[in-house]
């Protein structure tokens, strides 16, 4: 679909008592500027006086580096306990100033977890070091890109 357009209703995946645990992936076609659908935008899910409530697998979607990683670096140390499964594409922003003609931020595959979740071993080596610690202004988040529910 170009766009999908709920009026009225409402588009239920998964419930907080009882996530959705198996995969959904919803592909919207077309281009990204496209006028197909006027006030709401191109690719989207639109939801006009209805109700969208999505809920997928728990997990951590994002923490902080608890230690500064090197360019070079096939491992990340993180505060929070993560699961994510072998496989995932995980963000890895940058500490540095970013502007629109370059970025720091880095996608890595996480290829295993260890240390009760801490420790994250990624298939691509980290180009760029990312800092983290006291007198850091900039705390580095580590997003997760890949969930069960994809749009």
């Amino acid at each position: 679909a170009n766009y999908i357009l709920i009026r009225g209703g409402t588009l239920e995946i998964g419930t907080e008592l009882e996530p959705f645990e198996q995969n959904v992936h919803i592909t919207l076609v077309g281009h990204p500027k496209s006028i197909d659908l006027p006030t709401f935008g191109a690719k989207v899910i639109a939801c006009f006086e209805c109700t969208m409530d999505i809920h997928g697998k728990k997990q951590v979607a994002w923490t902080e580096l608890s230690a500064t990683t090197y360019g070079g670096a096939t491992e990340i140390t993180v505060q929070d306990a993560v699961e994510w499964p072998v496989g995932s594409k995980i963000v890895i922003a940058t500490t540095d100033f970013e502007s629109p003609l370059s970025s720091h931020s880095e996608v890595a595959t996480v290829t295993g977890v260890h240390n009760n979740g801490h420790r994250v071993t990624i298939g691509d080596v980290c180009v760029c070091s990312t800092y983290t610690g006291t007198g850091t202004a900039n705390h580095d988040p580590d997003t997760v890109l890949t969930c069960n529910l994809a749009v």
